[in-house]
């Protein structure tokens, strides 16, 4: 019987080789037992045989133990390979954001601060620069850590009732500074109510609408429209970001939401992508019970559908 699986031995399959001798063994002692029962005669040869059957159980079963533990070892080290693995990945990733995405705002803080040393006189628009560049960097580190802290199972909600329109306009605000830069026009319709409340982490909501927002402008040409929509349902809130970009494929849609994860689009006005906007944002999401979801046909514009739930007090106010 071959053992071998290429030059690594294959611990289960003789493990199982040795239960099999193991039972064999048993059956030839119990054979031999109600052999010599019916006799009722000595013989020596077959005596000799019992004991030696009686012998390999034994050592079968002393094999069959360490194969066992050699069996758990074997679990715990393609546990470690996989756990070493998913690190190394992480490192990967850590050394180009270093290396690539937080160079390039802070070659920008450099340059502005030595631009001030020079021309005093302009420093109110370099301080905004400086400002606009340090802000992008807070954000990558800040999604970084989030993601960690996902990944770990260590990141808590703190929900609370809030004003969900007002904290909508309040994102819609600062997005629109990055919308006119790129020459795009941020539209909204919000079908909701002033006193509109929902339950939830007020924070982490207005992340997840940054990072849907912020990727339609990302990935959107100059000078096209982004539509926002909010819409109240009896059990849900729904929020809609739709923008006028190159579409997202059929293959990359499967992988939207995954860790790290940068799809076939590119940026249009050369914005770093990390690929973890997504990733936060169904982990988010996942958090509050609610669900994200995109349609596109792949060629022209996407629609991001974020739903989240309502308490049981919410619905029959809606």
């Amino acid at each position: 019987m071959d053992f071998l699986d290429g030059k690594e031995l294959n611990t289960r399959r003789l493990y199982d080789y040795v239960k099999s001798l193991e039972r064999i063994a048993a059956e030839i002692s119990e054979s031999l037992r109600n052999h010599a029962a019916k006799t009722r005669a000595p013989d020596m040869e077959l005596y000799d045989i019992a004991i030696k059957s009686s012998r390999l159980m034994g050592e079968s079963e002393v094999l069959k133990e360490d194969l066992e533990n050699l069996l758990h070892i074997n679990d715990l080290l393609t546990t470690y390979s996989s756990n070493l693995k998913s690190a190394n990945e992480f490192k990967d990733n850590l050394l180009q954001m270093v290396s690539h995405d937080l160079k390039s705002p802070l070659g920008s803080i450099i340059g502005f601060a030595d631009l001030i040393t020079r021309y005093p006189s302009r420093s109110r628009g370099y301080g905004q620069k400086i400002k606009s560049s340090g802000a992008k960097m807070l954000q990558l580190v800040e999604d970084l850590l989030d993601s960690q802290s996902l990944q770990e199972g260590q990141l808590r909600l703190f929900r609370e009732e809030f004003l969900i329109r007002e904290c909508l306009l309040e994102v819609l605000e600062g997005m629109s500074v990055l919308a006119a830069a790129k020459e795009q026009i941020l539209k909204s319709k919000i079908d909701l109510p002033d006193d509109a409340r929902l339950n939830g982490d007020e924070p982490r909501i207005k992340q997840m609408l940054e990072n849907l927002i912020g990727n339609a402008i990302k990935f959107s040409p100059f000078a096209t429209e982004i539509l926002i929509r909010a819409e109240n349902t009896p059990e849900h809130l729904n929020i809609y970001v739709q923008d006028e970009g190159p579409g997202i494929t059929l293959e990359d849609q499967g992988h939207l939401f995954e860790y790290f994860r940068k799809l076939s689009a590119r940026p249009t006005g050369g914005e770093t992508s990390l690929g973890l906007g997504l990733y936060l944002v169904k982990q988010l999401v996942d958090l509050h019970g609610g669900r994200v979801g995109v349609e596109s046909d792949g060629r022209s514009g996407s629609v991001f559908q974020l739903q989240l739930p309502k308490t049981e007090a919410e619905a029959r106010q809606s």
